[in-house]
């Protein structure tokens, strides 16, 4: 029960910090407005952080549901318990780290938000155990659909850093570093479609590239690599829900 509990009481904190972050704002900045004063490639029209307000609910809803009773013996959501703890603290600490410029370090914190989340994943065994809707909706779905977005944000987080930083990229324009990250989003996203079938990482892969493609509509390296990722992971997804129909 004080691991549940735990799990609850680092969700409030880290919703409270990110609605803090909207309403105060932090340091007197919206998190917008520091993104958009690193001008790098890789960030999306705005409108796709809209898909934040669904990643609470999906994990407002796990939280509530690993606290049940008729769940107390289930193993995997016992053992990730701490994890989720862990990453709802680095969520907040990469709020504040960013929020008040931190750039570089708060990669670090983002880092931590990954790892756990991975291997939060990998314990509940996502897209390789057979779980009924319930259970997929209120487990599976939350931790799909928060990865699949902390996946883009580590790239972008990681590009603003460098460019903080003033990194060389080796002299190769940042159009192109956009273009190969968003070649290697699409290669984790097929990985991720093959290894386990995971249509709502994919999902939001797709929102994303869209986002950035919208973006950066003028940029033409850009917009046609967004494109074709776009239709591989579609066809990919729709090639493995053929197969398995079969």
């Amino acid at each position: 029960m004080f691991k549940k509990i735990s799990v609850l009481i680092g969700l409030v904190i880290m919703l409270i910090v990110n609605a803090l972050a909207v309403l105060l704002p932090l340091n007197n900045k919206s998190t917008k407005e520091l993104s958009d004063a690193i001008p790098t490639y890789f960030v999306p029209e705005g409108y796709v952080f809209s898909i934040w307000s669904l990643i609470y609910l999906a994990l407002i809803a796990y939280a509530i549901y690993q606290i049940l009773p008729k769940v107390k013996g289930n193993k995997k959501l016992h053992s990730i318990a701490w994890l989720f703890v862990i990453n709802a603290l680095a969520n907040s600490m990469w709020i504040f780290l960013w929020h008040y410029e931190y750039v570089a370090t708060s990669v670090l914190a983002m880092l931590v938000i990954l790892v756990t989340l991975i291997l939060i994943y990998v314990k509940l065994d996502i897209g390789r155990e057979r779980v009924g809707a319930k259970k997929y909706l209120l487990t599976h779905f939350p931790f799909s659909l928060y990865l699949g977005w902390i996946s883009v944000a580590t790239i972008a987080n990681i590009a603003g850093a460098l460019y903080v930083h003033e990194w060389s990229a080796w002299g190769i324009e940042p159009q192109t570093w956009s273009a190969i990250m968003l070649v290697v989003a699409t290669a984790l996203t097929v990985t991720m479609l093959l290894k386990r079938r995971d249509y709502v990482f994919a999902g939001v892969m797709v929102w994303a590239i869209i986002g950035i493609a919208m973006k950066f509509a003028d940029t033409t390296i850009i917009l046609w690599t967004a494109v074709l990722a776009i239709i591989v992971i579609i066809a990919v997804s729709l090639l493995k829900l053929f197969l398995r129909k079969k």
